[in-house]
């Protein structure tokens, strides 16, 4: 009841407040009903990231919904999975498994929605918003490659969807974003989603295999079918190296991530983040339409005027347009109020540090060693970190 409760509410909305025509959205209405009856769902997915064309990340995942542990306000119990880590979370911690690292992680506080982007969860909250912003237009594609699916062109004015926080953002003046779906035309489920990064990059994530009875015991959901490695913290996990990599190599990467200089967004001089021994140095990894970072911005500002002579170095770090245009990208961290200053070209860097989502924060201590690295921003830790590091306490 309380299903059809809710789905009522978002036709009702829809037919009263939206701009798109009407049959162009019935499509989207009859695919959301149908993914928010479902229990549970186990797909096979491939995320492809590309920028200018060229292709830089791709990886095949199994993953896994138990749907009737959530609803469209909470995230239920999830597992994903490929050849090297595998993630489970079980409606309170996270447990990440790799293979590289021979460890497991376990995340007592995770931020639960940041590894789900472009998949079957968030997509379901992407759904009943577009269906009940009035600034979202919804564009029935005639699709000449495919007969299997429709294929739709999806248009936030002024805004983008927060995967994170799983809504849509708006701010006047900002820029559009532009998404494209396409739904499988035998069961309306998603078969692929695509959503811009940046001005000149896309993360794409196809859906192929669904099976709708999968089911797990609680000895998986307690972890006990991850691999048999040492279960570590969050912090020691990301400072220990993996193990596929002899130690002249391990060497060789940490002495060349030292060295690494990117260049300043204002002045264009390159810096080097290792470099400033006897200073704290705080990174802040970020690209263009990412929510969760221009969420994190206002807090990194007070951070940077409250520390920024006392010993502590705040830089953002541009990490997914390798060929961006420094003119539009000082436009957008104006834009967005990035007060600290900005390095661009980061990709390197991330990659050594293994950045893989937007914003993760990565702190150096006095002697240039990394003491934090986490993706999202969890301000009373990094607050925590960094006055205890400039022994403010």
């Amino acid at each position: 009841m309380k299903l059809k409760i809710v789905f009522f509410c978002i036709l009702f909305h829809h037919f009263s407040f939206s701009q798109s025509p009407e049959q162009d959205t019935k499509i989207l209405e009859k695919s959301l009903e149908r993914m928010l009856e479902l229990q549970s769902v186990a797909y096979d997915s491939q995320k492809e990231a590309e920028e200018s064309n060229v292709t830089y990340l791709t990886h095949e995942d199994f993953i896994y919904f138990d749907l009737k542990s959530g609803s469209l306000l909470k995230t239920p119990r999830y597992y994903l999975g490929n050849d090297e880590d595998k993630l489970l979370y079980d409606g309170k911690r996270q447990l990440l498994s790799s293979k590289k690292k021979k460890l497991v992680m376990v995340n007592e506080k995770p931020l639960v929605n940041n590894p789900l982007l472009l998949t079957f969860v968030p997509i379901r909250n992407f759904l009943a918003e577009v269906l009940t912003n009035y600034s979202t237009t919804v564009e029935l594609i005639d699709n000449k490659v495919s007969n299997d699916d429709h294929e739709f062109k999806i248009t936030i004015h002024n805004g983008w969807f927060d995967w994170e926080r799983r809504k849509i953002t708006q701010k006047e003046g900002y820029e559009d974003s532009n998404y494209v779906l396409h739904i499988y035309k035998d069961h309306l489920l998603p078969k692929r989603i695509k959503m811009e990064n940046g001005s000149t990059g896309h993360i794409t994530r196809t859906f192929y295999n669904y099976r709708f009875d999968y089911v797990k015991s609680k000895e998986f959901w307690e972890g006990n079918e991850l691999p048999d490695f040492k279960r570590v913290s969050l912090a020691e996990f990301f400072q220990t190296p993996d193990n596929d990599k002899g130690d002249n190599e391990n060497s060789a990467n940490t002495a060349a991530v030292k060295n690494l200089e990117l260049p300043d967004m204002a002045s264009d001089d390159l810096i080097k983040p290792f470099g400033f021994k006897g200073q704290v140095v705080m990174l802040e990894f970020w690209f263009r339409n990412c929510g969760p970072c221009i969420k994190a911005v206002p807090s990194i500002n007070m951070l940077h005027m409250k520390y920024g002579n006392k010993g502590l170095k705040i830089f953002g770090v541009e990490f997914r347009e390798q060929e961006a245009s420094l003119h539009s990208l000082k436009t957008y961290k104006t834009k967005i109020n990035m007060f600290y200053p900005s390095l661009y070209m980061g990709g390197p860097l991330a990659k050594s540090l293994n950045v893989q989502a937007g914003p993760t924060i990565v702190i150096i201590d006095k002697k240039g060693g990394v003491i934090y690295n986490e993706a999202g921003y969890n301000e009373k830790k990094v607050s925590s970190v960094l006055s205890n590091s400039l022994n403010l306490e």
